[in-house]
């Protein structure tokens, strides 16, 4: 399903990987694929390895650079070993599967296209947002959709984006150690902040 969606991951005071998505951002898509990243001690402890190796391990690539990187892949017909190295740009799903952060996997140079932070402000395309942070230890799931109770509370975002647009609203905040150990609990959370329809 195409619901658009950043995954965001903030460790050591910034944010260190801004993830688009185009398929699949709602809780029982990109929502359960975090939720069974983080519910594995091992993966979290992977990711922050890699993140704190980043100055020799990831390099942050422009927009110019991303696009001229697959094109010359693509015209090499070598375009699976760019994928290899890049985050897909199109499944933000996929940043959260552990076999982009197993160390024994991670190549020893990680090219990384972060995403415009500027679409969180995009009513109207950005449907969700998940945020890990890796200092609080906690998952955070945002939205624009109206059908969810949102909490009543600073937005995360302002301290980057400002306060005078519209950002999405805070739906839910679990601790690590607070996650539901399987899927239907997990939805269930969510379930329980549908604003009833006749309300």
């Amino acid at each position: 399903m195409g619901t658009r969606n950043l995954t965001l991951v903030y460790y050591r005071g910034k944010y260190r990987i801004i993830q688009y998505g185009q398929w699949d951002g709602h809780p029982d898509g990109q929502g359960l694929t975090a939720l069974y990243f983080l519910l594995d001690a091992i993966n979290i402890a992977d990711l922050q390895k890699v993140l704190d190796d980043s100055d020799t391990r990831i390099i942050n690539v422009s927009e110019e650079q991303r696009n001229a990187y697959f094109a010359e892949s693509s015209a090499s017909k070598s375009k699976q070993k760019a994928l290899s190295l890049f985050l897909p740009l199109n499944r933000c799903l996929a940043i959260l599967e552990p076999r982009y952060w197993t160390l024994s996997l991670v190549p020893p140079e990680m090219k990384i296209h972060l995403w415009d932070m500027e679409f969180l402000n995009d009513e109207v395309f950005m449907e969700w947002a998940w945020v890990v942070n890796l200092d609080r230890k906690v998952l955070e799931a945002y939205t624009y959709w109206d059908r969810y109770k949102t909490m009543d509370e600073k937005s995360r975002f302002e301290d980057v984006l400002g306060s005078e647009k519209k950002l999405p609203g805070l739906v839910k905040r679990f601790g690590f150690d607070e996650l539901p150990t399987y899927g239907r609990g997990f939805l269930e959370e969510f379930q329980a902040l549908v604003v009833d329809a006749e309300e």
